[in-house]
């Protein structure tokens, strides 16, 4: 069997090759600057360059190129370093709301929380085909999945580590801070149907699950589903939730997060979501203990040290967290290779197995192996 390394590596590439598709780098050259030369205030794009898929993890869910442009704009030559987010070739999700990425991102940019700058926008494919847009490249290091054994936090030395993941957490807070209401991001609580938050962001997966037709895999999870929804916990703080926090998603610069990534798993939600999920993020740690990054007990105190509130019911929001994640594991297989899925299919175990682990500590119903 691969190593885990390994195998996350091999499931990131097929993962990123199917949001990718067919379509050859010149064709998105030539996308490129048909979008920039269509900006009333671009006199002339000099050259486009540098397009290329993303090296590591962060944006495997998601159609994500880099390029470089230079271009005269108000008399002046710009260069740039740019990000394209596109509406994937092959989608992970049922939906792919390229608008209201861009609206979140607009909105986030009057606020504390680090968000690249944006460029342009295509809302419609009328250029590049799909509905995309673009931003800044900034400055910064996204930790890879293995992050404790390669890449920026494990290059560090145990000072600087400790100093990015508490960084991380306070990134985190500062999200959750938001007034979502007041900035207008309600429609971020409207994802799919229900009653309450858990509620309705359960919903999006099942509706995602029911999209990809994965009736055999929604029968083992059914239980779960339902014993989170029957047992929500009342009185929950509804915040901006990132939904998708694991450090790849962070861009570190000088053991601070320079940028959040990678906001299409954005939800109305409860800070437990976030802070919760971090132990997927942190889970090769909790096995193998590195120098200076602290484990998620002393996170969570960070948090509500620096937040003054209290983290309740994490072991719900921890089935919550493993639950979200099978399902995207699940979604993500659709288009593995045949001689991939054997090798996919006991890791995908593995991930029902931490799951159930999860189940046992709250009551909750078991998922069949």
């Amino acid at each position: 069997m691969s190593e885990p390394s390994d195998l996350g590596t091999r499931i990131v590439a097929l993962s990123r090759k199917a949001r990718l598709g067919d379509i050859t780098i010149a064709d998105w050259t030539q996308r490129i600057r048909a979008l920039i030369e269509s900006q009333p205030d671009i006199e002339t794009v000099i050259d486009i360059s540098a397009v290329r898929a993303l090296e590591g993890e962060s944006g495997s869910s998601s159609g994500t190129l880099f390029f470089d442009a230079r271009y005269r704009r108000n008399g002046k030559q710009e260069d740039g370093r740019f990000v394209l987010r596109f509406t994937p070739v092959t989608p992970l999700f049922h939906v792919y709301d390229i608008a209201g990425q861009v609206r979140l991102q607009q909105i986030l940019q009057s606020t504390a929380v680090p968000v690249p700058g944006l460029f342009w926008e295509d809302p419609t494919g009328r250029y590049l085909q799909m509905p995309a847009y673009v931003m800044e490249r900034v400055e910064g290091q996204a930790a890879p999945a293995d992050w404790h054994l390669h890449g920026v936090i494990a290059a560090a030395a145990p000072e600087h580590r400790r100093a990015m993941l508490l960084d991380y957490v306070r990134t985190l807070a500062t999200i959750h801070q938001v007034d979502w209401r007041e900035q207008g991001l309600g429609f971020l609580a409207d994802r799919a149907a229900g009653r309450c938050l858990i509620d309705r962001e359960a919903n999006w997966y099942w509706d995602a699950l029911l999209w990809a037709d994965e009736g055999r895999n929604m029968e083992r999870l059914q239980p779960v589903y339902q014993w989170l929804i029957d047992h929500e916990p009342a009185g929950a703080r509804a915040v901006l939730c990132h939904g998708d926090t694991n450090l790849t998603n962070n861009l570190f610069r000088d053991d601070r997060v320079a940028a959040v990534i990678d906001w299409e798993m954005a939800f109305i939600g409860a800070p437990e979501c976030d802070l919760a999920y971090i132990q997927n993020a942190l889970a090769t740690m909790m096995r193998e203990p590195l120098d200076g990054v602290p484990l998620l007990p002393e996170l969570w105190a960070y948090y509500e040290q620096i937040t003054g509130t209290k983290l309740q019911h994490m072991g719900y929001y921890g089935l919550f967290a493993t639950w979200r994640l099978t399902c995207i594991l699940i979604l993500g297989a659709r288009h593995f290779p045949a001689d991939f899925k054997a090798a996919f299919g006991a890791f995908l175990d593995g991930a029902i197995q931490t799951m159930n682990d999860s189940a046992i500590k709250v009551g909750a119903p078991v998922v069949e192996i």
